[in-house]
């Protein structure tokens, strides 16, 4: 160790160097964006080879009470290969509630929403509830895979 103009000087052998700019490219590639976007964002991530992408999608669910609700969030037929993940959440009419996004389907009859690709390969989020939603917002961003 030598010191400098500020205090201690230490040197790395390039041994070690080479592992830690190794690290930082594998810390680099695993770092995701965040963006909750309502444009179409690349993740940085991939899914079984295909890269990942984001987007954000502010809704209003038009079904009333006892009615399943289909709402098109990319309605382009053949675009949306697989869900990674998805998050938000969806409210009634009937109050302040917000209800989380899930990814399971829940008996007819009972509160539900949750996003899915249909055999299209378009992507929609369904809702269902014994409340009003007419007019009730929703927020649902999702991760997917692109055909």
């Amino acid at each position: 160790m030598t010191t400098g103009p500020t205090g201690a000087v230490v040197t790395i052998d390039n041994a070690l160097q080479s592992q830690v700019n190794n690290l930082t490219t594998q810390v680099q590639q695993l770092q995701v964006t965040n963006n909750y976007s309502t444009t179409e964002t690349a993740t940085g991530a991939t899914f079984n080879g295909k890269p990942v992408y984001r987007r954000a999608f502010n809704i209003n669910i038009t079904q009333g009470a006892y009615g399943q609700n289909d709402t098109a969030l990319i309605g382009t037929t053949g675009y949306v290969d697989a869900i990674v993940d998805s998050g938000g959440y969806w409210s009634t009419g009937n109050g302040p509630e917000k209800y989380m996004v899930s990814s399971a389907y829940v008996a007819p009859g009972s509160l539900y929403g949750f996003t899915y690709v249909n055999t299209q390969n378009q992507l929609y989020f369904r809702s269902n509830s014994s409340l009003n939603r007419t007019n009730s917002p929703a927020f649902i961003w999702v991760d997917y895979t692109k055909v």
